[in-house]
C-alpha cells in the first residue's frame, strides 16, 4: 500500500473501540479515522485522527516504513469477534461501555 495510505471508510463490524484489556486500545470511528494506543514500560505509541484502510476482514495504517499498524478480524472464537493488531489480540468493548463515556 506504499508508505502513506490514503483511507477508506470501514464496515461497520469495524467500528467501535478495541481493546486487550491492559495496555492497547484501538479506536474505530466510522469514517474510516483510527485513535490506537499502545504503552509499556514507560513508553507510549499513540495515532490520533489517522486515516486507516479497510477491506473485508482487515485494515492498514501506515505513516512511514516504521511506523504502521496491520489488523485481520478473527470470528473462529465463540466468545466473539477478535481484532489481531501487529500480533496482539483486541476484543471489541460493547457499544454501552464507550457511550457512556
Amino acid at each position: 500500500m506504499g508508505t502513506v495510505c490514503s483511507g477508506t471508510e470501514p464496515s461497520e463490524k469495524f467500528v467501535g473501540v478495541w481493546t486487550n484489556k491492559s495496555n492497547e486500545s484501538l479506536t474505530i470511528y466510522p469514517n474510516g479515522l483510527i485513535y490506537y494506543l499502545k504503552q509499556w514500560g514507560g513508553c507510549r505509541t499513540r495515532y490520533k485522527n489517522c486515516a486507516a484502510r479497510f477491506d473485508d476482514d482487515s485494515f492498514e495504517f501506515c505513516c512511514c516504513v516504521c511506523c504502521s499498524l496491520h489488523g485481520r478480524l478473527d470470528y473462529e472464537v465463540k466468545s466473539g469477534p477478535r481484532l489481531i493488531v501487529n500480533g496482539t489480540v483486541l476484543t471489541k468493548e460493547p457499544v454501552s461501555s464507550y457511550m457512556e463515556k
